[in-house]
């Protein structure tokens, strides 16, 4: 059986080599989170169907540091949409990282705006990744003339870096630990 290669270092403040899924863990993730999706979407067909997850690179999904982000993401989120236009919200917690879904009354093109701003203007929106499906189709960021995901290392479209691994995994980590050390709201207390 040949070992997988942990590209992750040992000098981390807040990411270690625990709790990293395997392939089939995130595989067979995607497929949960797809058919929740659909359920979701079977017993609310005409309300906007949120899911939200952690941007992290490298191996390591969930740890404190992570769950913290994520709960002030998700805190984020719900202050953002008026609460009697939650329907339902649910979270999950697991190695693949943690997950928030949330089904809401409202505009589609409105609340896609308003998840836009929350991932690039809360401290940790940059590490936000905030998905809106309404009736089967995910409400796109092109749908409202707004730009690509910006990378967090150089302002560059996200998904080109990440396609052609322009930044090493060290830099991410590093430069998200500066981002929690810098932090000055109530972040791990």
């Amino acid at each position: 059986m040949k070992k997988r290669k942990i590209s992750m270092r040992n000098d981390y403040k807040y990411f270690t080599f625990d709790n990293i899924p395997s392939l089939n863990d995130v595989l067979d993730n995607r497929e949960r989170r797809i058919i929740k999706i659909h359920d979701l979407e079977k017993v609310y067909p005409d309300m906007i169907i949120i899911c939200f997850k952690l941007n992290i690179p490298g191996e390591q999904k969930i740890n404190d540091a992570i769950i913290n982000i994520f709960n002030l993401g998700v805190i984020d989120i719900n202050l953002t949409l008026d609460s009697k236009n939650i329907i339902y919200n649910d979270s999950k917690k697991d190695i693949t990282g943690p997950e928030y879904f949330c089904v809401a009354k409202g505009d589609p093109c409105d609340l896609k705006m308003k998840m836009v701003n929350i991932e690039e203007n809360s401290y940790f929106g940059r590490l936000y990744d905030i998905d809106l499906i309404y009736k089967g189709k995910s409400v796109s960021r092109q749908e409202l003339d707004l730009g690509p995901r910006k990378c967090f290392l150089c302002n560059d479209d996200a998904k080109i870096c990440a396609r052609s691994r322009k930044h090493n995994l060290d830099s991410m980590i590093r430069w998200i630990e500066d981002l929690i050390d810098n932090y000055e709201g109530t972040y791990g207390k």
